[in-house]
């Protein structure tokens, strides 16, 4: 047995270790009523610990709740136990001003010599519950955004189309008329004549490649398809039998290509227009071009490297946005877009395109395809 002085010295760290506890704590016995509370119930309540003494522990309920909880507390006292009370539940204290605050409340039944008591752990949750609804609403504002964004999206997806197909068929008439003028001329049409109707068929065919690109660049990310495994070297064999001439360029791929976690239609896209960009821009009769892969965990990197021109450093960025080339459309043929495709599909399924030049000869594009998480563990 412990001295009486150790007694008074237990009780006094006890009541101490109560009163500075951080969580609100009430103490009441078995007939509810509050027989201790610690300054963090005072506070959170806003009452003199005298105002709470020797009262029914319903008197810091709403009114609605109380007669219900009598029956709870008669319940709980026939099994007590450490346990959240009310769960599945929500909870309200009242304060002495008459404000509802949420509550979360942890029971624990400490046995006494005058019988059974309860302490209450008293948490106000009333940020969580804010944060919870200004979710909530956040949530419900997104979902009818994304459900107008949608219509947007289908409705701008049906003008790209529309305004392709109208734009295209006049088009073509005039196209038409052009043969029809130099058929029905013959030889009484003068060279100069069938010069500028030669030109005029090539600006035709330069406007209906535009509207395609445009049509394309409006879709991408909506129409490119489900995402999945992509042979990247099926990919590249298919690309370079149709679009680079194989008595003009020589071209030198890995032995092994990885495959790439993205729509097919998109990483055909992005590889098509590289090749027919270097295609496009080389200056010389014959060129090289080489492919180079690295790969790391999160990341398959293709670096496709050619020995053409190079591109200046004040054009290096400009490249990428729609509509820009490097040499007077008169010159070189083509809508400007091939890179701003590739920039803007790239950025759509999470990676990017890199350019490095020095400007005098030779350009490399570095293309980095973001691989799915879950293949970090196989």
């Amino acid at each position: 047995a412990l001295p009486f002085d150790r007694y008074e010295e237990r009780e006094t760290l006890l009541r101490m270790a109560f009163d500075s506890a951080p969580n609100a704590l009430i103490m009441m016995d078995g007939g509810g009523i509050i027989r201790q509370a610690n300054q963090a119930a005072l506070q959170l309540f806003g009452y003199e610990l005298d105002d709470l003494l020797g009262k029914k522990i319903e008197m810091l309920m709403p009114d609605r709740y109380s007669a219900r909880h009598v029956q709870l507390r008669d319940q709980y006292l026939e099994k007590p136990d450490k346990r959240n009370m009310g769960e599945g539940r929500d909870l309200f204290g009242i304060c002495k001003n008459g404000t509802e605050i949420p509550i979360e409340i942890g029971l624990n039944p400490v046995k006494t010599k005058d019988g059974i008591m309860v302490i209450s752990s008293i948490v106000d949750i009333s940020n969580r519950v804010n944060q919870l609804n200004s979710l909530r609403e956040l949530s419900g504002k997104l979902a009818l955004t994304n459900s107008s964004l949608e219509k947007d999206n289908q409705e701008l997806d049906e003008f790209a189309y529309v305004a392709s197909h109208d734009l295209k068929a006049p088009l073509r008439g005039i196209e038409q008329l052009a043969y029809f003028i130099e058929e029905d001329a013959g030889d009484m049409l003068p060279p100069d004549s069938r010069e500028d109707l030669s030109l005029l068929r090539d600006r035709i065919k330069r406007l209906e490649d535009l509207l395609s690109s445009l049509l394309e660049y409006s879709r991408i990310g909506r129409k490119d398809g489900e995402a999945g495994w992509v042979d990247s070297k099926k990919v590249f064999e298919n690309v370079l039998d149709l679009y680079v001439p194989t008595d003009r360029f020589r071209v030198n791929l890995p032995e092994d290509m990885p495959a790439i976690f993205a729509p097919l239609a998109a990483v055909e896209l992005v590889f098509r227009n590289l090749f027919m960009n270097i295609v496009k821009h080389h200056d010389k009769d014959c060129g090289v071009i080489d492919v180079e892969i690295e790969s790391t965990d999160s990341e398959v990197i293709f670096t496709i490297r050619d020995d053409g021109p190079g591109i200046p450093e004040e054009y290096q960025e400009k490249v990428f946005q729609p509509f820009q080339t490097l040499k007077p459309r008169d010159e070189m043929e083509g809508s400007g877009m091939g890179l701003a495709l590739v920039k803007k599909t790239m950025e759509t399924h999470h990676g990017r395109v890199e350019l490095f030049s020095d400007g005098k000869r030779g350009t490399s594009f570095s293309v980095v395809w973001t691989l799915p998480a879950k293949s970090y563990s196989e």
